[in-house]
């Protein structure tokens, strides 16, 4: 604790929002330092012996996510037990697994070292992507590998002393196991060095019901324990040595997220309908199979995208028609009556990470990915086809493509699937008669096109977070929070209402399932522009259902007019804030 010096004066660290809610209390610092890894080199006939104890590590640190599994379990956050699925698989990937063996085998070292060197080639495949979800995996890679070093060099957990109920857990990043020690603990907040707004630590936060701020690189060299933060999840911010004002506001700030927490409720359906009457479908986007039981808990009605990159991802080969099949079966049968759409790969580029060998290479610059990979690998896209046709007899499916950009690339998909149907069909699988088969609008060259691509699909969704992108021209890994990743910009909200305006003509739905549908900021922006389904990451349902909760949809279609009617940017910010505000809407829900 500082001692009341010149040093003591209240400084203000700017983060990423993570989990919403403001907290105060004393900081709890966690040294992440590690202990110097032992390196040495072995003996050849050491090499078996070394093997069996890095396996012996690996073997303790399943049983401790198992132990995390159960507990999680008991308190009641089974929704998040996919993420310790994906933990699990990391610990038993063979990228991982294999390459550590091989590497004590081949350069003759200990297996700490072997661990550390492989850890550095896979971290460095995800440091090389561009798409900042799978960016963000990364530091599942890095909670994975200080557990098996931990398990390997016989250190306790990070949080093994528990912090005093009320305090600020400040470290550099967690675990799932530090997460329920933390629930124990009864602590206030957390602020961690690394993390982004998807990032599984960001994502029990929100389920254990700690504001957080992540993103704050070096706030442990700041911070002593026992120093006085408050933790502004709201605004992705954190106060050092408050001011007597600040610490009045922030404990004020901290009553009333106490209080809405304790008053949240679980809905029971993932229709929501407006002040006068208007129904909107709210949907989970999810990317593991587990998660899609989970979301109905939630509220969500169906499944409006399920990623199935992750079937791809850090695995030396492809995933077979059977393991995809049953993976498909899984979230049909999870969320049925409702629909689950899911959405062909996106892969290829910089996305590929795993050493699948195709016999060629790729530029990551040259936007081979989605379609146009699939269309290079038809056999790739036809078994994955065949897989979700199969899956079809077990509930509502829908298929969606990404990155389309023409109707060459969907009359391709189309010819694709027909064959892939008489294919299934001749081995003896029943599939269902209809499968929707939609397209996601992600890039302006979609959205110029709309009309043909209605006339051709069955639905449209729109992934806001490549439209921004791609639309104004901003890397929304490295400049969401410099000011020019802006989705209310007057060509994104005009975009939007063409769509939704094509889509009602046509007759057929069009969706959102980018990160706006997630923010009640927009909510009734969308609403307004014409939109009635709204897809996000299952945490967000419940702060949309109560902004929509809260407006009428005539009042809002007169409202997105307003922004439609914007010829700047801060122009439409202001239109948005403003009825924001006058309707109450919790923005940070």
């Amino acid at each position: 604790m500082t001692d009341g010096g010149p040093l003591a004066v209240e400084t203000i660290v700017d983060g990423v929002a993570g989990a919403p809610g403001v907290a105060i209390g004393p900081a709890f610092l966690v040294d992440r330092r590690r202990a110097q890894l032992p390196r040495f080199h072995l003996a050849a006939h050491a090499v078996l012996a070394e093997h069996d104890r890095f396996m012996a590590a690996q073997q303790r640190a399943l049983v401790e996510i198992d132990e995390v599994h159960a507990r999680m379990e008991q308190l009641g956050s089974g929704e998040y037990l996919a993420i310790l699925e994906a933990h699990r698989l990391m610990l038993r990937d063979p990228i991982l697994v294999d390459g550590t063996k091989r590497r004590i085998a081949t350069d003759l070292v200990n297996a700490e070292w072997a661990l550390a060197l492989t850890l550095k080639e896979v971290k460095a495949v995800f440091d090389r992507l561009t798409d900042d979800y799978f960016r963000e995996r990364r530091s599942d890679i890095d909670v994975i590998g200080d557990r098996l070093q931990q398990a390997l060099i016989g250190q306790e957990a990070p949080v093994a002393t528990p912090p005093s109920a009320g305090a600020v857990l400040v470290a550099h990043d967690l675990s799932p196991a530090d997460a329920i020690r933390l629930r124990d603990a009864k602590v206030a907040a957390i602020a961690l060095n690394v993390g982004g707004k998807t990032s599984h630590t960001v994502i029990l936060a929100r389920a254990l019901g700690l504001p957080a701020v992540v993103g704050l690189q070096r706030i442990t060299e700041s911070v002593g324990r026992g120093d006085i933060i408050v933790v502004d999840g709201d605004a992705g911010r954190v106060t050092l040595h408050p001011s007597e004002e600040t610490t009045h506001t922030a404990t004020e700030r901290h009553r009333v997220f106490r209080e809405k927490m304790r008053r949240r409720g679980r809905p029971v359906s993932g229709l929501v309908r407006t002040k006068d009457g208007t129904e909107i479908e709210l949907q989970a986007n999810v990317e593991f199979a587990q998660e899609a039981v989970s979301a109905t808990r939630l509220g969500a009605h169906g499944v409006g995208l399920y990623r199935t990159e992750y079937l791809y991802m850090s695995r030396p080969d492809l995933p077979s028609e059977d393991e995809q099949a049953t993976a498909y079966t899984i979230v049909a049968e999870a969320v049925r009556p409702q629909r689950v759409v899911l959405r062909t790969f996106d892969l290829g580029g910089d996305k590929f990470a795993s050493p699948v060998k195709l016999g060629t290479t790729f530029d990551t610059a040259s936007g081979l990915r989605a379609i146009r990979f699939a269309m290079r690998f038809p056999d790739i896209l036809k078994t994955q086809l065949s897989a979700m046709l199969r899956a079809s007899s077990s509930g509502e499916i829908g298929v969606m493509i990404p990155m389309i950009s023409s109707l060459e690339e969907l009359a391709f998909v189309k010819e694709l699937m027909a064959a892939a149907r008489h294919d299934v069909v001749s081995r003896g699988f029943v599939v269902a008669e209809k499968v929707p088969l939609g397209v996601m609008v992600e890039l302006p060259a979609a959205v110029i096109i709309i009309r043909e691509l209605l006339a051709e699909s069955d639905f449209v969704s729109v992934g806001t977070n490549d439209l921004v992108q791609y639309t104004l021209g901003v890397d929304r890994v490295h400049q969401i929070d410099s000011g020019l990743y802006q989705p209310y910009h007057p060509s994104i909200v005009r975009s939007l209402a063409t769509i939704a305006n094509a889509a009602r003509e046509a007759g057929k739905s069009a969706s959102i399932c980018g990160e706006m549908a997630a923010e009640p900021a927009y909510s009734a922006l969308l609403l307004g522009l014409g939109f009635r389904r709204l897809s996000m990451n299952p945490i967000a349902i419940a702060g949309v259902r109560a902004a929509l909760r809260r407006i009428n949809a005539r009042d809002a279609a007169a409202f997105a007019q307003k922004v439609l009617a914007a010829r700047t940017t801060n122009a439409s910010r202001a239109e948005i804030d403003s009825f924001n505000r006058e309707h109450e809407i919790d923005v940070h829900a």
